[in-house]
């Protein structure tokens, strides 16, 4: 008969087999390169922070997001586009939540998703540099060049109209960004094969 597995030995079998048995995390993402992108853990506590404040009074608009946006720090995407949903839930006319979990459609590269959540926070708050910068991004990586390049100018001019500084100011380092961010857009445009050399000169002097 064959001699007994060593109860150290038995033990260690066993937690080897629950560890195979255990299921592996799901990617939050895939990137656009293929590879699959992992939550981390939060090693501050400062989500669990968030979720207690949030417990006490689990309808308010305020912590629901509060809560969402501490998760971006550790790529916890989807948790957090489930609280945007949740806070949109609550106050749709918010526009928060719509550009908020827009960005993350980004994150995730569902960019229609992401398109169609910056434009509804467009809607809400059509002044709003913030939205319209995150909105031509939206455009930007999904292909759509050309109106990709009609939001972001459309942001520039928000840097002069004086209700749409009163209402959302922007960084002082804004415009220099957006407009290296416009100028990339517009080259983008200009090598894409829709638009045609007979068309070129037309383009290029509509958009200086």
């Amino acid at each position: 008969p064959r001699p007994p597995m060593p109860r150290a030995l038995l033990l260690s079998a066993v937690f080897l087999a629950a560890c195979t048995d255990a299921p592996a995390p799901e990617p939050e993402a895939i990137s656009l390169l293929g590879e699959p992108l992992f939550a981390r853990e939060d090693t501050t506590g400062e989500i669990a922070r968030a979720d207690s404040a949030l417990a006490t009074a689990p309808g308010d608009v305020e912590r629901i997001i509060a809560a969402a946006r501490v998760r971006r720090n550790w790529w916890q995407y989807r948790d957090e586009m489930a609280l945007y949903t949740r806070a949109i839930e609550r106050a749709p006319n918010d526009w928060r939540p719509w550009r908020y979990r827009g960005h993350r459609y980004i994150s995730v590269r569902e960019f229609d998703h992401a398109i169609r959540d910056l434009e509804r926070a467009r809607e809400l708050a059509p002044l709003n540099w913030d939205v319209s910068y995150h909105l031509g991004l939206a455009y930007f990586v999904s292909g759509r060049f050309a109106d990709a390049a009609a939001e972001y100018l459309r942001c520039l001019r928000l840097a002069e109209d004086a209700a749409a500084v009163a209402a959302e100011p922007a960084p002082s380092s804004w415009r220099a960004v957006m407009t290296r961010t416009w100028k990339l857009t517009k080259a983008m445009i200009w090598e894409s094969t829709t638009i045609s050399p007979v068309a070129r000169p037309a383009f290029a002097s509509s958009w200086r």
